[in-house]
């Protein structure tokens, strides 16, 4: 099931262990650059986006390279386990935003 916030832009492909959705934009511009808060880890030689030290939660954004248009793939501080039964972050930290490129 794809997430409400990406209903207008993406489109399941497939579900296996983990959701596989294709976004797109209303250009004909299909490649994005990929930035994220977290920490990067290689795990069983994949590259992972974790909260490695849970003081701010994990976000990671599509940059459309042509329009620059972000749109939010995931925000530890509102979607997820975490912001659903337990983890309440401080605005601050939501707002500081630390994004790294994913290269």
């Amino acid at each position: 099931m794809i997430p409400s916030y990406l209903k207008n832009t993406a489109k399941e492909i497939g579900v296996n262990d983990f959701l596989n959705l294709e976004i797109s934009t209303a250009s004909s511009e299909e490649t994005f650059d990929i930035f994220y808060c977290g920490t990067l880890e290689v795990i069983g030689g994949d590259q992972l986006i974790t909260a490695a030290n849970f003081k701010v939660p994990i976000k990671v954004i599509a940059k459309n390279n042509l329009t620059k248009e972000e749109i939010l793939l995931y925000d530890g501080a509102y979607y997820g386990y975490d912001s659903m039964f337990c983890d309440e972050y401080d605005k601050t930290v939501i707002e500081i935003e630390n994004l790294k490129d994913f290269r």
